[in-house]
């Protein structure tokens, strides 16, 4: 046999070889396709199984039901409302409300919240804006940012209004990147693994359901293990910023119009050493937005500039009164009014590299 006859011989086997092998991957990929949302969860639902959540650590129970002693209605897709349908209606303008407990109305009816106030009394849904509140009391940044890759981007909002910081700064058995999986389209140098169903799945088995993230699950939310001996928050100031601008570059590459609103505290009516925790995280705030060009809300200086009595702003709780939020929105809506009206609220920015923050030294209870 010749050479050439050899060598054809070689190419042919190779070819069909890449052939058998094509094939095969592309049958496990359709395999997994159709597989995926029964192997991983369907991230459009909340999942209400006896394991811990490995995004979301925990999610609202669809329905009539009790947050935090607050009787409220939550919808299938998790969020504080009415049904709300995942693909957007047509001429609908989406606003999509992210935080905590004070995005999400801890404590007074859904139209009283800040963000629902600011969006009605600008028109709401009669103009054809559809406000949907994904902010979860207790939520820090890196389980928002989660939520968002789940079901947040897919509900093409138009707007996000995030508030903060809140929880963030609170110390628990646990700290948040610790114990949290990042969801897919959360970490830039998995992106391109993550466009094929088969590295999902394998990396759903392997990584967030085999990894240390959830031993860490595992000793704190099933054997009660109090992982944070340390005392330290369960974002610090600097992973606040990281994913925060994160969020914020995610609402830039979308198209999506964004606001952030730096929320009050009790402690703002007061000279309190308690201030200095908040600090960092309040200025890494300012610095993502200047950065994307975001505009800002500043809730403390609105809430000292009021000369209003503490207790007609804030319940002994630290959750805020109706005329709390009302003052809040009225400010909101000021921000949003151009963009109801069709103009752009989003500048160019800084595009700065952002700054290290200092960690506060001493972290207890809630802020």
């Amino acid at each position: 046999m010749s050479a050439s006859s050899i060598s054809t011989q070689i190419v042919r086997v190779g070819v069909a070889g890449a052939i058998l092998a094509g094939a095969c991957l592309w049958g496990i990929e359709q395999w997994a396709l159709g597989a995926e949302k029964q192997l991983t969860g369907n991230p459009h639902t909340p999942d209400f199984s006896d394991t811990t959540d490995p995004f979301l650590l925990w999610q609202l129970l669809p329905g009539a039901t009790e947050v935090n002693g607050q009787q409220v209605h939550v919808n299938a897709l998790g969020a504080r409302g009415n049904a709300v349908t995942m693909e957007k209606p047509a001429n609908i303008r989406r606003v999509v409300v992210l935080g905590d407990g004070m995005a999400f109305g801890e404590g007074v009816e859904r139209t009283k919240s800040f963000a629902i106030d600011a969006i009605d009394s600008l028109g709401g849904e009669r103009v054809g804006v559809q406000p949907i509140i994904l902010a979860v009391p207790d939520y820090s940044i890196i389980q928002t940012r989660n939520l968002m890759g789940m079901r947040g981007w897919d509900l093409e909002p138009d707007l996000l209004i995030y508030s903060g910081p809140g929880i963030e700064m609170n110390v628990g058995t646990y700290v948040d990147k610790e114990v949290i999986s990042a969801f897919r389209g959360t970490t830039p140098k998995r992106d391109i693994l993550e466009a094929f169903a088969t590295t999902r799945v394998a990396d759903h088995m392997l990584r967030v359901h085999g990894g240390n993230k959830a031993i860490q699950r595992d000793n704190v939310f099933r054997k009660g293990i109090n992982t944070n001996t340390d005392g330290r928050p369960r974002v610090s100031s600097n992973d606040y910023s990281l994913h925060l601008d994160a969020l914020a570059t995610q609402a830039k590459s979308a198209e999506v119009a964004m606001v952030f609103v730096l929320l009050p505290l009790p402690t703002d009516l007061h000279d309190t050493p308690q201030l200095q925790r908040v600090a960092p995280y309040r200025m890494a705030m300012v610095d993502v937005a200047a950065k994307h060009g975001l505009p800002v809300v500043d809730g403390p200086e609105l809430f000292q500039n009021s000369a209003r009595d503490p207790t007609s702003l804030f319940h002994e709780t630290g959750r805020p009164t109706v005329k709390g939020h009302r003052l809040l929105g009225y400010a909101l809506s000021k921000a949003l009014r151009p963009w109801m009206r069709g103009h752009t609220i989003n500048t160019t920015g800084t595009g700065v590299t952002l700054p290290a923050y200092p960690e506060p030294t001493r972290l207890l209870g809630k802020p």
